[in-house]
């Protein structure tokens, strides 16, 4: 990653990834260019105005090489900021997402990944399996992970899902608070998800890097129905 400025003191941000094969850096990298260009500033300022990605600005490759340009954006990142202003900003991230597919078209929609509930039902006893020969020693954890998974996924899901946009790595970092709006960055994992999926990734990283105290006050906040609850501990 590299910042470039051009001849007006413009700032772009840029993104070289070499590669012999198209592996799964060259996907996210991919994934991210695509989601970006679909949800400009333009296709989404109405939908929710104040919330938005940053902006696209190049994608193109060369033999062996791939570059991504995309907006330099200026601001600090929700850590910086109170936790009564980190609490707003992510209200408004998560209800951005779960608006934010009623901006594309059916066509544009369908060059987004989908992870599915079933593609999570399925892998989940093979990831079972391998964390099981990496841990052994840990299997009563696992088993007990794998009974709550199964006690608390609300099967409804699987036959009426309600799949949303999910950025799947919405840490602190990668929401910027310029003054004017939020900006998220770094969407190269992002895809469409059962509502409800985001919020159960992001808590990992809000335990980790801001303590338990800040995520018991989110998910005090977001988990307001026994429902919620159920599949936000199965997710």
């Amino acid at each position: 990653v590299a910042v470039y400025q051009d001849a007006s003191t413009k700032r772009f941000i840029v993104k070289r990834l070499q590669y012999k094969r198209k592996n799964i850096l060259y996907a996210q990298l991919k994934n991210e260019a695509n989601i970006i260009y679909l949800f400009s500033k333009k296709a989404t300022e109405d939908l929710f105005p104040g919330v938005r990605f940053c902006q696209f600005v190049d994608f193109y490759e060369k033999k062996g090489d791939v570059y991504l340009i995309r907006e330099f954006v200026s601001g600090d990142t929700l850590d910086k900021i109170s936790e009564a202003e980190r609490l707003d900003y992510l209200k408004k991230c998560f209800t951005f997402f779960s608006t934010a597919k009623d901006s594309l078209t059916e066509k544009n929609r369908k060059t987004i990944a989908l992870r599915s509930n079933w593609l999570m039902v399925g892998s989940l006893p093979v990831y079972f399996m391998l964390a099981l020969l990496k841990e052994v020693n840990l299997w009563k954890s696992l088993i007990i992970s794998m009974v709550t998974f199964f006690r608390s996924f609300p099967y409804s899901i699987l036959f009426f899902p309600n799949y949303i946009l999910t950025h799947r790595d919405l840490h602190l970092q990668n929401v910027i608070f310029t003054g004017d709006e939020v900006v998220i960055i770094d969407p190269e994992i992002c895809v469409f998800a059962e509502k409800g999926l985001e919020l159960a990734m992001a808590g990992v990283s809000y335990r980790e890097n801001n303590g338990s105290v800040f995520l018991k006050l989110l998910l005090d906040r977001e988990l307001n129905s026994h429902k919620k609850k159920k599949k936000f501990l199965a997710f």
